[in-house]
């Protein structure tokens, strides 16, 4: 039996308001009477809960017997209205797609032999695509420019070589744009997706032969790829751990993007640019320089509530607070910190089922270590659990898994929940490969429980074990900013 396609339903639950409104007013506007029944298959799809498990079967049991016969070509007539709509929407905000419909008016002029205005039009629309860096709409454009030129009557020899050789420079800077996005996306996979930031032997000799293939940036080179280039080099410093140097370089990719004449075009990069600053300005001890990135996410992200442009605010939800929240832990702000997590608390409700489940585990995870340093135990003891409960996301979060474990077990020992620690600190060990290690931590923090808390050789090892550990970035991480180590110390008495 053939599966049935949830492709209708996932691009419904994609739309934003503004986008779902739009999409009924086109389409009551341009669609006859009998078509508006389909609005009635919108709605359903859109009301149904957004499921992990795709059900038809409920939504087509709502809709009229007229709307179920034949429901696999009504749902593919209403998917390409939609993206219709979606284009006609766009049209109207997205200055690439503008200049992509009025070449298709350069075409219609010239086939009505209106060649002197579709002349002047293509001169229009090169000097806006030129200004925009929108190189392949010059260069589509040069097409109907050489049939303007052959059209003439007499040889135009110079005119045919001058746009051969203005047709081969933008195809020089498409070129150049290409190769810096595929390095910068090849550094990515290995350095983001694989280990968190952090590269590994293998990722850092992957790195370093890419980078050794990049050519060096020229000045007439696009803006878009001196973003590329200095995006690359920021990963490329990152990857060798140099704060400082990643930094300086996300900060010169981020002037590039902010030099660009129509931005809205890279807001996804600019967001993530903006929050990467953060993160590394944190890392390389300029915490004062933070601040105006943090201002400027959140502008951007209350702009876009405003109007309604869900995409965008919810992303920055999915980055700032985490960011925001480590900052202060990082400066040891402990009191901040809970000021800033009781205002992210509030709102969690409002994205926490449009945040990826990878990025809620950081939440879980950075809400509880505040908690935990406020002395909190109850609540940080709620988030734990539900930082360890939640989806373990392979690789990418494992660090965050391991963080859990090792504060659910402090938490309990803050608790004196005795009979516990013997368990939760099994759990924790069980994540480690250190067999003899892990034998002996788990064998002292049993006599801690025994002697409920009179013991100190638990914490003394667990100290040992810390220090004789290598640790991911989250680990690391989680060792600094919780100070798990002055914790230890703290417990012996060393404090």
């Amino acid at each position: 039996m053939k599966k049935e396609s949830n492709d209708l339903f996932q691009l419904i639950k994609s739309l934003t308001r503004n986008e779902k409104g739009y999409f009924k007013k086109y389409h009551s506007r341009y669609s006859s009477q009998k078509s508006q029944l389909y609005l009635k298959v919108f709605d359903a799809f859109d009301k149904a809960p957004d499921t992990k498990r795709y059900d038809e079967s409920m939504i087509v049991k709502k809709l009229p017997l007229s709307l179920q016969n034949s429901f696999t070509s009504k749902k593919h007539y209403l998917y390409n209205s939609i993206i219709d709509a979606l284009c006609a929407y766009y049209s109207e905000q997205k200055t690439s797609i503008n200049l992509k419909e009025k070449i298709i008016a350069v075409e219609i002029l010239m086939d009505k032999g209106l060649l002197s205005q579709a002349h002047k039009y293509i001169k229009r629309i090169l000097s806006i695509a030129e200004k925009q860096e929108s190189y392949a709409v010059c260069i589509e454009l040069f097409k109907y420019k050489r049939k303007i030129i052959a059209s003439e009557s007499k040889p135009q020899i110079p005119q045919i070589e001058a746009l051969m050789e203005s047709e081969m420079l933008y195809i020089d800077k498409l070129n150049r744009e290409a190769v810096f996005s595929n390095y910068n996306t090849l550094i990515g996979e290995a350095l983001f997706k694989k280990t968190e930031g952090i590269a590994d032997k293998k990722a850092l000799s992957l790195i370093k032969k890419w980078v050794s293939k990049i050519p060096p940036i020229k000045s007439s080179d696009s803006i878009k790829a001196h973003f590329l280039y200095y995006s690359i080099k920021a990963s490329y410093y990152l990857a060798l751990g140099n704060s400082k140097k990643t930094y300086e370089n996300r900060k010169k990719a981020l002037d590039c993007l902010e030099r660009h004449p129509i931005l809205s075009h890279f807001i996804r990069d600019y967001l993530w640019t903006l929050n990467s600053i953060v993160i590394e300005a944190r890392d390389a001890g300029y915490v004062e320089r933070t601040e105006p990135f943090i201002k400027k996410l959140k502008e951007i992200a209350n702009e876009s509530r405003e109007k309604g442009i869900d995409g965008i605010h919810i992303k920055i939800f999915q980055q700032l607070p985490n960011t925001e929240l480590d900052i202060l832990i990082k400066q040891g702000s402990a009191k901040k910190a809970y000021q800033k997590y009781s205002e992210y608390k509030k709102l969690l409700p409002l994205y926490e089922d449009k945040c990826h489940l990878s990025t809620l585990k950081v939440f879980y995870f950075n809400f509880a270590i505040i908690c935990f340093m406020n002395h909190d135990y109850e609540e940080a003891l709620e988030w734990c659990n539900k930082s360890l409960n939640s989806k373990n996301i392979k690789q990418m979060r494992e660090g965050v898994q391991i963080g859990s474990k090792m504060l659910n077990l402090m938490i309990h020992i803050e608790l004196e929940n005795f009979h516990l620690v013997e368990h939760f600190a099994q759990a924790f060990l069980r994540t480690k490969i250190n067999i003899d290690v892990a034998n002996t931590t788990a064998k002292s923090i049993k006599d801690y429980a025994v002697s409920e808390g009179k013991n100190l050789q638990p914490i003394k090892v667990l100290k040992q074990y810390l220090a004789e550990q290598s640790f991911s970035i989250f680990e690391d991480s989680f060792i600094k900013e919780l100070r798990l180590t002055p914790w230890c110390d703290e417990k012996l008495g060393l404090v």
